[in-house]
């Protein structure tokens, strides 16, 4: 049986700490996203390649866009 809580999907969630937010990813989010994920530094915990090109960072941004707007992902 499948459950799955849909309401998530009616507002994306904000989590606040003193030093950080967590928020939706968002278009203008890909030059920072290509800063991080192009940095073999941080990728040591992601296991994930270094990005070469910022046109990854955007695609990236859009599929996590497009999976929340399509109720399939949230993050």
């Amino acid at each position: 049986m499948e459950t799955f809580n849909h309401d998530v999907f009616s507002s994306f969630p904000v989590i606040k700490t003193d030093r950080l937010t967590l928020r939706e990813i968002r278009l203008a989010d890909a030059k920072r996203i290509f800063d991080m994920r192009s940095n073999g530094r941080v990728n040591t915990f992601i296991a994930r390649d270094n990005m070469q090109h910022q046109e990854d960072a955007k695609a990236l941004a859009e599929r996590t866009i497009n999976a929340y707007n399509n109720k399939q992902a949230i993050g």
